[in-house]
């Protein structure tokens, strides 16, 4: 029996939780909040991580759900850039962003292995 539901998918999950995780990182950092751009930038990148697999998802077809997959991907890599960007600025530690990294890399194999899963049906 396949997915019935996005929110069963181990890579919606997950990016939910990295989204969640890049957020609570705001609320430590009163100086990342000023910086507007910033933020919208990562906040984006992480809110397209989750929005990308679910609206692949719902396309109800294999080949579009894989290149919605690559595109969450690219948003996953840029979410984490911008983090790596927050650490340079001074707003974030790399210790405090440690478990959105484990989280992104988590992420990343999900999808990789949901793609795998998924070109079987091509």
């Amino acid at each position: 029996m396949g997915v019935r539901k996005v929110e069963d998918l181990i890579a919606w999950q997950l990016a939910g939780e990295f989204r969640d995780c890049v957020y609570a990182l705001f609320n430590t950092s009163p100086a990342a909040k000023r910086d507007f751009k910033f933020r919208d930038q990562l906040f984006d990148s992480s809110a397209k991580l989750v929005g990308n697999i679910s609206e692949g998802f719902h396309r109800n077809r294999t080949r579009e759900f894989l290149l919605f997959l690559s595109y969450a991907r690219a948003s996953l890599a840029e979410a984490q850039d911008w983090l790596r960007d927050g650490i340079a600025r001074g707003y974030f530690t790399h210790d405090a962003c440690k478990p959105a990294f484990i989280l992104a890399k988590r992420c990343a194999q999900a999808i990789l292995n949901l793609v795998k899963s998924l070109k079987r049906f091509l």
